[in-house]
């Protein structure tokens, strides 16, 4: 089966941003609160979908389960 090309993804830089919602946000539900900082890394992301020939290279290359 061929590998997947590297040249249909984008990298999203990584980088600090506030999760959740204050209490006083409008229909804000409670698993939402209290507000965090989180920190996330670089990833890459397709930039169309995933084909199911895809996530089957996917699958067989990770052991993914």
């Amino acid at each position: 089966m061929d590998k997947i090309n590297t040249a249909d993804y984008l990298l999203v830089p990584g980088g600090e941003f506030i999760f959740g919602a204050c209490e006083s946000d409008y229909d804000s539900a409670s698993e939402e609160w209290p507000r965090m900082k989180l920190n996330i890394p670089s990833f890459h992301i397709k930039r169309t979908v995933v084909t199911v020939k895809e996530w089957k290279v996917f699958l067989d290359d990770s052991h993914y389960e």
